[in-house]
């Protein structure tokens, strides 16, 4: 079987999608099946159109790049453009994992559609609509042009594509909600985690040893607050600002990513002097060294389309915490993925200092910090891998052969 997985970006750029595509990939080859990736160069025209990486070839197509008026209609050119790609390239058998909108649009547009899957990530209207108040007039603008068409082409693909599914009951409900479509199309397949890559410390030399490599000896006597992510407006890094400001002396919040809001977020930590109790690293491609030296990794996100580094940092052994599923404001699968005073907390993200206080009562506490580490690594042995999530999708095809 050959399967090609369809997203906006990939290597060499790096996110949760990513991630995803790189371990769907990994795991289709493992059963031996043909993977294929089908990305754009994300208007990076340096990047090659083919190429192989780890194994899996990779065609990148230059579809995003626009001149003058009309990128006030990227969302229905781009679609358009790879549509006249696949129309001469996907072969009639080949099978497609769909991860992003501008995919599912182009290829709802072929007459035989029961060989797709459109595994949506988020909803883009309702993310560009949170961002809307963080852009400049014009950027405003442009996003009130965008977001119609946004809706539009996504529901389009949803009334055409046969196969729809979702990470998370919460983003099927989202789903389900926000396009009036039926809840019975609406798969929910949950994510797996790669348990060889992210896994617990083995001890204190090899903790000692990831902080020297990083630079970061400093941290060896401190309890490590933890945060993976993109710097935008949506995941909410301040309020993990404001936890930590509530803590003593024996805390230190290390922040791992880069993004539109990385400015905005080390200005609010100087203006809040808390210069020596927040850390920022930038980008990192070893996220995987950074949970294992972590005490506890907090993602105080209030739009997520699953929260795949909650289910890095437990294959690490740590704790999470993660704010509670409250539309409309917090639209989050936390609840579907961390396990209330077993694997972490499940935080209404409304009072920073108590979320504080109750983490340092805990951590007072060696025997229960142990047993939530124990659960942590259990809990994703047992509930998220790759195999059992590709299995899920080839039963779905194989379902529609049969006419189930």
């Amino acid at each position: 079987m050959k399967i090609s997985l369809m997203t906006l970006n990939y290597l060499p750029n790096k996110g949760g999608l990513v991630s995803y595509v790189q371990n769907v990939s990994k795991e289709i080859t493992k059963s031996s099946h043909s993977a294929v990736v089908h990305t754009t160069d994300g208007k990076n025209r340096e990047l090659p159109e083919l190429e192989r990486i780890d194994g899996i070839q990779v065609y990148r197509h230059r579809a995003l790049s626009m001149k003058g008026i009309l990128k006030l209609f990227t969302p229905f050119i781009v679609p358009l453009k790879l549509y006249s790609r696949f129309k001469l390239n996907l072969e009639k058998d080949e099978y497609v994992i769909i991860r992003h909108l501008y995919f599912a649009m182009a290829l709802s547009l072929f007459k035989k559609r029961d060989n797709f899957i459109y595994i949506i990530p988020l909803i883009a209207p309702r993310l560009q609509r949170m961002n809307i108040k963080q852009v400049n007039t014009f950027k405003k603008i442009y996003y009130y042009f965008l977001i119609p068409q946004l809706y539009l082409i996504e529901k389009f693909a949803l009334n055409r594509i046969k196969n729809i599914a979702t990470l998370s009951d919460t983003k099927k409900e989202e789903i389900v909600e926000f396009y009036n479509i039926s809840s019975n199309r609406v798969h929910v397949i949950p994510p797996g985690v790669d348990l060889e890559k992210f896994k617990p410390l083995v001890s204190q030399d090899e903790k000692e040893m990831i902080l020297k490599n990083e630079g970061l000896e400093i941290l060896k006597e401190f309890k490590i607050i933890l945060t993976v992510c993109r710097l935008s407006n949506e995941k909410n890094v301040t309020y993990a600002i404001d936890m930590i400001s509530h803590m003593g002396e024996g805390f230190k919040l290390v922040i791992v990513g880069d993004g539109e809001e990385s400015s905005k977020l080390k200005k609010y930590v100087i203006d809040k002097e808390l210069d020596d109790k927040v850390i920022f690293v930038g980008f990192k491609s070893n996220t995987e060294d950074f949970y294992r030296i972590a005490d506890v990794f907090i993602l105080p996100s209030k739009y997520e389309g699953f929260g795949h580094v909650y289910l890095e940092a437990m294959a690490s052994g740590i704790p999470c915490i993660g704010l509670q599923h409250n539309p409309p404001n917090i639209i989050t699968a936390t609840q579907e993925i961390i396990k209330q005073n077993q694997t972490g907390f499940i935080d209404k993200g409304e009072n920073s200092e108590e979320l504080a206080n109750k983490l340092i009562s805990w951590f007072q506490n060696p025997l229960l910090v142990q047993e939530y580490r124990k659960n942590c690594r259990t809990y994703v042995e047992e509930n998220h891998s790759w195999n059992t999530h590709l299995t899920s999708i080839i039963s779905l095809w194989e379902m529609n052969e049969r006419g189930d």
